[in-house]
């Protein structure tokens, strides 16, 4: 097994200050419950449940995500054994794909910055303040107050921006006070999923005021059988379990990062996938269809409502839930920053001096700055009321593009580099799916679906992401594939390093 010291030193430029190990087994696991577990699970489902018609059919989608993401954490788990530096993807694509010289890294880390993570920031932090304004004034169709209703989506975007400010700062200020936040939001979250699935149980047993609505006989009735439904509904389903890769961005934080990386990933991961199907049994078994329907991003609200009463489920659970979104951000802000800090040592940003460094208090402070202003400027720019949709499905397609990649790359090493030393090796077949799944989210969206009524067009989420990714591959020359191609001197520090990995 490697030997790590309790930090990491990258030669990069005008910065070697170290990142501290700072994270165990257990903030590991936190990391990952705490990314994945939003508002997704919290608000998709009725979007979800909108797509494809019937609440059978819904739950086997979040149980075919759940394998998907496995699938794609055992390939990541692999990779980050191999190469245990910070960055993920675009480490992953450098090595696997190394001509044209960085030109797949390069892209992905334009797109994790402008589109992937920060489009989710924006996308969480808009729920933050739906939930938060749903505590304080109830449904939206049901407030009084003519400036609130008037204004709703703005003030409710105020909130979500003050929020993503205090994540940064909370974040620059302190690594330590930032996983002990991020590590104590995660517990509270399961403890609320948990409670959803308790409450589900009892519903279904009997033992509430709520009659059950759940049938057997009608598990499946009104399923759709357009397969544009199920594209959209599965990138609503996977855009609730992303996340799974979180950790894989800042691993060199990890005290020992092939014995934790591992396990702190597929405990994770497991816990989420239970969480989250039995979550969807609970509202379906409570909630009339056609209330889950007209909810949208407030379903669990509604259910706890419902069940509870308006003084608790609408009252109290709603701040539940944005504290549970907040901790979500938090994690993607965290993972995000150390991609950017590694952008800019590698030369793919400009100024390196600045975003390449870590402060004397030991965060990446200008990469946190730069990740909110992203944020912000997502959040804001999108038309009111559409924003949410879009946003996600602006997280989701350049992700899965170099999710699939990475896979592909995956493949390819284990051909090209077999003598590579793999501490942990996952199986072909798991590769194999999630390469196709890939796929298939690359090329469907771009087919028309038969009921569509939003104001922005259907296909533009993913056109806006194939025209940045062509518009970086000049910005790409001009910052890399124009220079010499020696290697710049991190990437000696990572050959020497690479020679010591731990054996399987």
């Amino acid at each position: 097994m490697a030997n790590f010291s309790d930090s990491t030193s990258v030669v990069s430029g005008s910065s070697t200050r170290k990142l501290a190990r700072s994270m165990g087994l257990f903030s590991g696991t936190m990391n990952i419950v705490g990314t994945i577990v939003g508002s997704g699970i919290f608000s998709l489902p009725a979007l979800v449940f909108a797509h494809v018609g019937s609440p059978g059919m819904s739950i086997l989608l979040w149980i075919i995500g759940g394998l998907v993401s496995f699938s794609g954490v055992l390939g990541y788990n692999e990779f980050g054994c191999m190469f245990p530096y910070n960055g993920g993807e675009k480490e992953y694509l450098e090595r696997s794909f190394k001509k044209p010289k960085k030109l797949f890294s390069f892209l992905f880390c334009m797109c994790l910055i402008i589109f992937i993570r920060s489009s989710f920031c924006a996308a969480i932090s808009t729920n933050i303040g739906n939930y938060v304004l749903y505590a304080i004034y109830g449904p939206r169709d049901t407030i009084t107050d003519p400036f609130i209703a008037k204004h709703f989506d703005w003030i409710g975007r105020g909130i979500a921006a003050a929020a993503l400010i205090i994540i940064t700062v909370t974040q620059i200020v302190s690594t330590k006070w930032t996983l002990r936040i991020q590590d104590t939001l995660s517990v509270f979250k399961i403890a609320l999923l948990a409670l959803v699935v308790i409450t589900g149980f009892v519903v279904l047993g009997g033992g509430s005021s709520a009659k059950p609505v759940l049938k057997a006989s009608t598990l499946f009735e009104g399923t759709s059988k357009d397969p544009t439904d199920y594209t959209w509904a599965l990138f609503k389903v996977l855009a609730a379990y992303d996340g799974w890769n979180n950790l894989n961005y800042s691993i060199e934080e990890l005290k020992n990062p092939i014995e934790i990386l591992p396990k702190a990933t597929t405990i994770g991961l497991a816990i989420v996938v239970v969480l989250y199907v039995l979550s969807n049994l609970a509202f379906f078994s409570a909630l009339p269809l056609q209330k889950i329907l007209a909810s949208q991003q407030v379903v669990s609200a509604e259910f706890f409502a419902m069940v509870y009463g308006v003084s608790f489920g609408q009252r109290v659970l709603p701040i539940f839930i944005a504290l549970s979104a907040y901790g979500s951000v938090s994690c993607m802000a965290f993972g995000a920053s150390r991609v950017i800090l590694e952008s800019a040592r590698e030369g793919f940003l400009p100024f390196k001096s600045y975003l390449g460094s870590v402060s004397r208090l030991n965060t990446p402070a200008w990469a946190l700055l730069l990740n909110l202003i992203i944020s912000l400027i997502l959040m804001l720019a999108p038309p009111p009321g559409e924003a949410y949709n879009f946003l996600i499905d602006m997280t989701g397609y350049p992700a899965w593009i170099f999710y699939g990649l990475s896979m592909i790359g995956l493949i390819y090493l284990r051909k090209k580099e077999p003598q590579l030393p793999r501490p942990f090796r996952t199986s072909i077949i798991f590769c194999l799916l999630f390469v196709l799944v890939s796929f298939f989210l690359m090329v469907f969206p771009f087919l028309p679906p038969a009921n569509y009524s939003g104001t922005i067009p259907y296909y533009m989420s993913p056109l806006l992401s194939v025209v940045f990714i062509l518009l970086c591959i000049p910005l790409w020359w001009y910052r890399v594939g124009r220079h010499p191609s020696e290697e710049p001197e991190r990437h000696r520090v990572i050959e020497h390093y690479d020679t010591k990995l731990g054996q399987p």
